[in-house]
């Protein structure tokens, strides 16, 4: 029950952020924003997948990648500054 209520709210807030027009005569539905609500649901996408545990081990070894590119790096830089002395 809560599930249902939940997107129900969610729903009628995208609906009002899109600022829907309703006329009966003749009947037409308008969503004169509809970006708007769009942005905001992969906003609320990005955020959820940021917080997922493959998202943020996925980026530990990344940044443990670059750690060892830049070791690298920088040995290979102390080897020609030696041969270059």
């Amino acid at each position: 029950m809560k599930t249902v209520i939940f997107y129900i709210i969610v729903i009628c807030t995208l609906l009002y952020l899109a600022k829907i027009q309703i006329e009966f005569n003749p009947f037409k539905i308008t969503l004169n924003d509809w970006h708007t609500p769009v942005a905001t649901i992969l906003f609320i996408i990005g955020l959820t997948l940021m917080r997922t545990k493959s998202y943020n081990d996925g980026v530990n070894a990344t940044i443990e990648a670059i750690i060892e590119l830049i070791d690298e790096k920088k040995a290979t830089n102390n080897d020609v500054v030696e041969k270059n002395n």
